[in-house]
């Protein structure tokens, strides 16, 4: 038995109305509810309580307490079953506890990235067979594991696509390749460690370290990416200005070809206020949050090598920028030396690797009521679902000018104008899902209509005139109601400033409350 948190927030919600339930991602529950707040926005709209779980092993939902993540064996209960008996349990409890068992019009799974897997795949209890279930799934990876046919270097060849529209491809490729060169010789690493400013007791001889410096690049040029928001944003401690991608590549782009250039766009990611004088790569030496990145790490690294294999590496050559590492035929041996290597007292087996292909992902493929949001600035989209199936209500949101889970932050003067359409659809979705739309409204041919591409004059290459500013209970945020049906209820002020009243903590934000607490877990 352990405890697992979760954070809720059920001031909108009456009978018959909406559940949003959250399953966990890898970061603490309560950075993963600042990146949902849309949800808040549009709580009073469904009459719904919003479920945020945290996942075991992260946060403060630790099975073992501070003995999780001793060795690999401690973590043999990181499995999906397990999860997703977790996010059952909570949802029960919540329903019980928080909710008075009070009736359910629909359930709503929810989640970005990792999470988007989880929410995606079935709530199996039987107490909510009867209870209209949906799947909000934003910038998923789905089909890399393998039944998909999404080859391996997709989702580096669509990052790379992503950042040659700002920085140019071939300087860019260039300078990676030159780390590589560098890294021949003790002088060359010793250069790359002071041109990148790396913690004075950084050894990049050291063939761990150099990885490690690797993937720190790697990450780096990721993070403007799926971060490129086109407003300042604070994420995890990650403090970025609007559009940080197109600011760092004009740097960039400056006419010089020096390493220098290749630092200052990896550091406006990692150091954008300017305030760190040296950057540590190696969690090992590092102070600040160091024991959180750690074991965040290790759960990530250890779910890569059970169940959450996904079939991706660099290719490198004519596919991305970066250092090639393996190709379509030995992805395989590849990741599972690494995996030997790295949890060597884990009994893997191949039958494992594909039991997430085999049995979870095919849920997605039989399933109905599903929403997908896919970002131009998120990788991941090239392995979520493509294609609409109206007759299923199965929706697919193509949305131009977005990073990742844009849509699921609070709206804002300065979202692009596919975002705020893609919203007030999706809006129209749930309704129907609810059954508070008029019949004729909710037909699956009418309930999608196409997304338009420019922002009518706001747009990133204007953001340096713009002034972001939340919007809050700004429904439908100056789109066309006249095929969207009424909304349910009227605007209710959320209670502000209230005492934190919960166990054992809370956040309070613009546009709502959330309390925290903790459910056994046997």
């Amino acid at each position: 038995m352990f405890d697992l948190r979760y954070l809720y927030n059920t001031v909108y919600f009456k009978r018959g109305g909406m559940v949003f339930i959250c399953p966990g991602d890898h970061i603490p529950v309560e950075e993963q509810a600042k990146r949902l707040q849309f949800l808040w926005d549009i709580a009073p709209i469904l009459n719904a309580a919003i479920l945020v779980v945290e996942q075991r092993y992260i946060g403060q939902s630790l099975p073992f307490g501070e003995e999780s993540f001793k060795n690999s064996s401690m973590l043999s209960s990181l499995t999906i079953d397990n999860i997703l008996y977790d996010n059952e349990r909570v949802l029960d409890y919540f329903h019980k506890h928080n909710l008075n068992n009070v009736t359910i019009g629909a359930i709503v799974s929810v989640g970005v990235g990792y999470a988007g897997l989880i929410a995606s795949w079935r709530l199996s209890n039987e107490q909510w067979s009867t209870v209209t279930q949906g799947k909000w799934i934003s910038s998923s990876p789905l089909y890399n594991f393998g039944i998909g046919g999404v080859p391996v270097g997709a989702f580096d060849y669509a990052l790379t696509e992503s950042l040659a529209k700002h920085c140019d491809r071939d300087k860019l490729t260039r300078l990676i390749r030159l780390i590589d060169y560098m890294s021949n010789t003790t002088e060359g690493c010793e250069e790359l460690a002071s041109t990148f400013k790396l913690d004075p007791g950084t050894n990049l001889n050291r063939e761990y370290e150099m990885r490690m410096f690797k993937q720190f690049v790697y990450d780096g040029l990721l993070g403007l990416v799926t971060n490129n928001y086109p407003y300042p944003t604070s994420f995890t401690g990650q403090s970025l200005p609007s559009w940080p991608l197109q600011q760092a590549c004009k740097v960039f782009n400056s006419g010089r070809e020096e390493l220098q250039e290749l630092y200052e766009i990896v550091n406006s990611y990692y150091n954008a206020s300017g305030t760190l004088t040296f950057h540590c790569i190696t969690p090992e030496k590092c102070g600040l949050q160091i024991k959180f990145k750690l074991n965040q790490q290790l759960v990530i690294n250890y779910q890569l090598c059970t169940q959450f294999r996904q079939l991706r590496c660099h290719q490198g050559h004519d596919n991305d920028i970066f250092w090639p590492e393996c190709n379509q035929d030995n992805i395989e041996h590849v990741i599972g030396k690494y995996c030997e290597t790295t949890f060597k007292d884990s009994a893997n087996s191949k039958s494992e690797f594909h039991v997430t292909a085999d049995t979870y992902a095919q849920d997605v493929l039989r399933g109905q009521n599903m929403i997908f949001t896919l970002a131009e600035y998120d990788p991941n989209s090239v392995a979520s679902l493509q294609y609409r199936n109206l007759r299923r209500q199965i929706f697919v949101f193509r949305m131009h000018e977005s990073a990742t889970g844009l849509e699921l932050l609070q709206p804002n003067t300065c979202d692009p104008v596919s975002v705020v359409n893609t919203r007030v659809q999706i809006v129209k979705v749930l309704k129907c899902w609810l059954h508070y739309s008029p019949n004729d409204d909710c037909e699956p041919e009418t309930m999608q209509t196409r997304l338009p591409k420019t922002n009518k004059g706001i747009s990133e290459s204007s953001h340096e005139k713009q002034t972001c500013q939340p919007i809050v209970r700004g429904y439908p945020w100056n789109v066309g109601l006249e095929a969207h049906g009424p909304t349910v209820n009227s605007f209710r002020e959320p209670p502000m400033g209230d005492e934190m009243r919960t166990k054992p903590g809370t956040i309070i934000t613009v546009v709502c409350i959330l309390s925290s607490i903790f459910v056994h877990i046997m």
